[in-house]
């Protein structure tokens, strides 16, 4: 698992348009690690699809919480540093294809995301968290950028960065959706400084969501 270091502090950030979007190549098959409250009312995961460095076989788990009311995202090697004295930058995504059973009559979207994890970074150090989640055959939003996670103190805080989706989209009704949720985490820092950022514990990415009838 991630080393996850007691958090000092945490923060929220704000959230502002990122310019460009960075896939990487090569998909992983993975069988389903989810799990669903039971019921036919309910929504259930029946498969997670992972490609990049973020989500590599084996180092995420997608599931639905137990109120049914949210899809939780656990990844347990998504990480991005700079060592003191290291390379200037680095950068590590993921971009997971959740393929979501939808009941008769029902339609959802997505209400919030969160993403929790910790950082540490240097004086003039930067660390910045990409994320953008859509279902695949409708428009695809504009991706967004919270570079105001942890103080540049060289100290480990723990963060949480919270969007909130202004302009939802719809499942069809009662009809299976494919997601695509993408994150990714990106560590800069200059000549003798440091950054690093990761995701880590009980869960790294939730994806709050609300149902009607249709």
């Amino acid at each position: 698992m991630a080393r996850v270091p007691e958090p000092l502090s945490a923060g929220r950030g704000v959230v502002r348009r990122a310019w460009s979007l960075v896939l990487c190549a090569g998909l992983v098959l993975l069988p389903s690690g989810a799990t669903a409250a039971p019921g036919a009312d309910r929504l259930r995961i029946v498969s997670a699809t992972g490609a990049g460095p973020g989500c590599r076989q084996g180092a995420y788990l997608a599931s639905v919480s137990e109120d049914a009311q949210a899809f939780l995202i656990l990844y347990d090697d998504f990480r991005a540093e700079v060592p003191s004295g290291g390379r200037y930058g680095d950068f590590t995504n993921c971009s997971l294809l959740l393929n979501v059973d939808v009941p008769e009559r029902m339609s959802y979207s997505l209400t919030k995301v969160v993403h929790e994890g910790s950082g540490r970074m240097t004086r003039h150090a930067r660390i910045a968290l990409m994320s953008n989640v859509f279902f695949v055959g409708q428009a695809q939003p504009v991706p967004t950028v919270n570079d105001r996670l942890v103080a540049d103190d060289d100290k480990h805080h723990g963060f949480l960065s919270v969007e909130e989706i202004g302009a939802p989209q719809w499942s069809e009704c009662g009809r299976d959706s494919l997601l695509r949720v993408f994150s990714g985490l990106r560590a800069e820092a200059p000549a003798g400084g440091r950054a690093e950022a990761y995701f880590g514990g009980t869960t790294s990415e939730t994806l709050h969501f609300r149902t009607r009838s249709c």
